[in-house]
């Protein structure tokens, strides 16, 4: 009996050594199979995002330009500068989780040939506040459904007003007399 034990331990020892072989010369062959695969080198170029579900949601676009080697994320009508770091996180400055779904990527050798930054820049936002609010008075001085000036507005004396749009000459009179 020991010696068919002895026997089955040396076979199978065997056995265990042909199969490290075979592992070690599988795992060369992985590792080495795709190496005539990277003489042509790609770079990413762009990154389509979306947040939502299957019944609608938003999109966004990050793309890099590689002439300057900065990213900018294109959200509807605002374009911003964006980290890469930002880029390839789940959530890509905005709230809510963000999936992307298609990315871009051209050939390392010949970016200049296929791919031209777009060439709006990002721009800091316009404070229109005042004319906002010069443009709002305007408008809270005229009724614009009729064309009768608003109570709050006073004519100067300079103030011509014709009766018109069915107003009677009386209330005419008395704006034009500063006591309307």
């Amino acid at each position: 009996l020991l010696t068919r034990l002895s026997q089955e331990a040396a076979r199978l020892e065997s056995a265990i050594t042909q199969l490290e072989a075979e592992h070690v010369r599988i795992k060369q062959a992985m590792d080495t199979q795709f190496d005539h695969l990277t003489a042509i080198r790609y770079r990413l170029h762009a990154v389509f995002f979306h947040r939502g579900g299957m019944r609608g949601g938003h999109y966004w676009i990050c793309i890099h330009d590689h002439r300057r080697n900065i990213w900018r994320k294109y959200n509807d009508d605002k374009v911003s500068l964006i980290s890469q770091e930002d880029v390839f996180k789940e959530d890509p400055v905005d709230k809510g989780k963000a999936t992307p779904m298609f990315l871009a990527y051209v050939a390392a050798d010949r970016l200049d040939e296929l791919v031209e930054p777009l060439h709006r820049e990002p721009v800091e936002p316009v404070d229109t506040r005042a004319q906002d609010a010069v443009r709002d008075e305007a408008a809270n001085q005229m009724q614009w459904g009729d064309g009768r000036a608003d109570e709050a507005w006073a004519p100067t004396e300079t103030t011509l007003l014709e009766p018109t749009n069915g107003w009677d000459d009386d209330r005419v009179d008395d704006a034009a007399a500063g006591t309307w």
